[in-house]
């Protein structure tokens, strides 16, 4: 079994959103919008 490899397929919500907020940081307020709201509006059909 391969564990050590496994541990770093999860991680924690915390390290998850601040990543996402690093990869988005020059995006506008637009671009986070349309990516992060309206995709989900579309995928969950909210």
């Amino acid at each position: 079994m391969h564990y050590p490899f496994f541990l770093r397929l999860f991680s924690s919500y915390d390290a998850v959103f601040n990543a996402f907020k690093a990869i988005t940081k020059d995006f506008s307020a637009q671009e986070r919008l349309a990516l992060f709201h309206n995709n989900a509006e579309r995928v969950y059909r909210l």
